[in-house]
């Protein structure tokens, strides 16, 4: 398989638009059948169905909004977090339907509406979703078969796993390894996969602790050997947490020049020691030799002012 089909972005989660329009077809069609099933000619059976009538175009037009919302993420994980949580979203307003078309109609149910309720439908589909995720999730590893891991970090946590949190996507993305081999990184969770190649490395640096202000994406488990990386292709830093993390940064900055070159802001792999790999010390240029600073003004290989006046 080639570099750039391994590497390339998960695609469309489609085990989870699969579980959602399952749960949007139960939202539309049961609350129609219970209703239908008994017939009431008053003033109030003919509200209760106009009501269900604008319920059924309310839900109709929020699938297709998710559809659309969701088919333009470009997400690098899987599965995205829309399509992690609209499962448990469909399968709440599914219930709440039904619920209240078998109360409309006098009809006997086990359903009740209470919290309780409403909280076991939400964890179970929620662990169904995860279940579908770690399939996605399997299927994905397929790309990785023959890639020989370098580094393999495992993720350890400790009481600042509580600091994280506050960042949420800790909470719902927690991670279990970070692997690197010389085509780029790949953060494993129990139930998602993030494959960042190292073409999309703009800067890798250590950072000595969370930053409430950093609007960024956290798949860490302590602020203790956080690392912040900037991609070519987001906005938003990734911080993730190797446990070894001076092994894991030097690993990577040998590889990040050779795919993204010297020049501009991409190639630049911070390492805290003022300096950037492959580079050179301060005052002189790439290819000038030790103890031989080119003079200001001047670029290796062009002829001195001197030369340029006789």
């Amino acid at each position: 398989m080639s570099k750039n089909k391994t590497w390339k972005p998960p695609g469309r989660s489609w085990e989870m638009d699969l579980l959602s329009l399952l749960f949007v077809a139960a939202a539309l069609f049961l609350p129609y059948y219970f209703f239908t099933d008994v017939q009431s000619g008053d003033v109030t059976g003919i509200l209760q169905e106009q009501q269900h009538v604008l319920w059924a175009i309310g839900i109709a037009v929020l699938s297709v909004m998710y559809l659309a919302v969701a088919g333009a993420t470009n997400d690098l994980i899987t599965p995205p977090f829309l399509h992690l949580l609209s499962p448990a979203i469909f399968a709440t307003l599914a219930y709440f339907r039904t619920y209240v078309a078998l109360k409309d109609t006098n009809q006997q149910t086990l359903l009740s509406g209470s919290p309780l309720q409403y909280a076991l439908v939400i964890i179970s589909v929620l662990l169904l979703s995860m279940v579908l995720a770690r399939i996605q999730m399997a299927r994905y590893l397929l790309r990785f078969r023959g890639i020989k891991w370098d580094i393999v970090c495992r993720s350890e946590y400790d009481r600042s796993y509580l600091q994280l949190i506050a960042q949420f996507r800790p909470l719902i993305y927690p991670p279990r390894v970070i692997r690197a081999c010389p085509e780029g990184i790949l953060v494993e969770g129990w139930f998602y996969l993030m494959p960042v190649p190292f073409e999309m490395f703009q800067s890798m640096t250590a950072t000595p602790g969370i930053m409430h202000s950093a609007n960024g994406r956290y798949l860490a488990s302590t602020v203790h050997s956080l690392v912040r990386v900037e991609l070519s292709d987001s906005t938003r830093p990734l911080f993730i947490s190797p446990c070894n993390r001076a092994e894991f940064i030097s690993y990577c900055a040998q590889h990040i020049p050779q795919r993204t070159g010297y020049g501009g802001r991409s190639g630049r792999t911070h390492t805290g020691t003022g300096s950037f790999p492959g580079g050179t010390a301060r005052g002189t240029r790439a290819g000038t030799p030790p103890g031989m600073a080119t003079p200001r003004g001047t670029a290796p290989g062009s002829p001195s002012r001197q030369s340029k006046e006789t």
